[in-house]
């Protein structure tokens, strides 16, 4: 689940793939009824999260310096490549109207959410990577937000949490927390506005786990097919942004398409059919033995 770090894979996708999402979600809405049991079913849940974390975001964050442009189109190739997962779930037997509708309303979102954070730093000046580095008070918000926002999107499959901050923008500021020359580690003048961020981050994750297990729960067993209509249109929709997002403007507000060297629009666009590919027949194996 560790994979969930990555823009666009979905942290709940890899549970339902490897059969413990029934048995997490389970173990997370009975949390406070019978503590003892699902503290021991989501122990190595959380280990494996954890560990598995720390290696994945480096990797990210070495070649997202690299090579924007490209690791944007790996991060695109697993979204799309996920939309079975999702689309599968969306009957249009009946309320066609209803669920295109929904399809449209998280599109919208989805876009929009990276177009304005991309105008918020053209047009107003609101630059997320230096405001965590300062640390600026509403960037505890930010974080206690974005951490209940990214551990609520990992519950549902389909949806990566790790995506829904990089659409924010909110993503490698995020990140950059813990890795790279302004992290905490190299820059000890942020020691404690980087820990406040990390407190921040994580009183958002456990509201997230609370709150989103158990209002997934009722609204898959009540609205299941109106659910994943807006959570398929907002998948889609985050495609749009994940190539129109304020990470991919610099300090001076130059795209990174600008940026890229040749080599990168050649190799961006064949790891993105080929994530794409690979993603959706991992997915649609698996459906078909949950068939058999």
């Amino acid at each position: 689940m560790g994979l969930g770090m990555v823009p666009g894979v979905s942290a709940g996708t890899m549970a339902v793939i490897v059969g413990i999402y029934d048995e997490m979600i389970d173990a997370l809405s009975s949390l406070r009824k019978n503590f003892k049991q699902s503290f021991i079913t989501l122990l190595p849940i959380i280990l494996g999260l954890v560990i598995s974390s720390v290696v994945i975001l480096i990797g990210v964050h070495l070649g997202y310096s690299y090579a924007e442009f490209v690791i944007s189109c790996v991060f695109a190739g697993f979204v799309l490549g996920t939309t079975p997962l999702i689309a599968k779930e969306v009957q249009f037997k009946d309320k066609k109207a209803k669920k295109i509708l929904g399809i449209c309303i998280g599109f919208i979102i989805a876009a929009g959410i990276g177009v304005l954070s991309v105008l918020s730093k053209l047009y107003w000046n609101i630059d997320f990577a230096q405001a965590f580095i300062d640390g600026r008070w509403w960037t505890y918000l930010a974080c206690v937000l974005a951490g209940f926002i990214a551990m609520a999107a990992c519950i549902i499959p389909g949806i990566s949490g790790a995506m829904i901050l990089f659409i924010f923008g909110l993503y490698n500021p995020c990140v950059a927390i813990f890795i790279g020359e302004q992290s905490i580690l190299h820059n000890h003048d942020r020691l404690w506005s980087g820990l406040g961020l990390t407190a921040c981050l994580a009183i958002g994750a456990i509201l997230g786990l609370i709150v989103a297990a158990k209002g997934m729960k009722r609204a898959l067993q009540k609205r299941r097919d109106m659910t994943f209509s807006v959570v398929f249109g907002f998948v889609l929709g985050s495609i749009v942004s994940i190539f129109c997002n304020q990470s991919l403007l610099d300090e001076n507000n130059v795209w990174a398409y600008n940026r890229t060297p040749l080599w990168g629009y050649i190799v961006g666009p064949i790891l993105f059919a080929a994530l794409a590919i690979g993603f959706y027949l991992l997915v649609r194996k698996h459906g078909n033995k949950e068939a058999e």
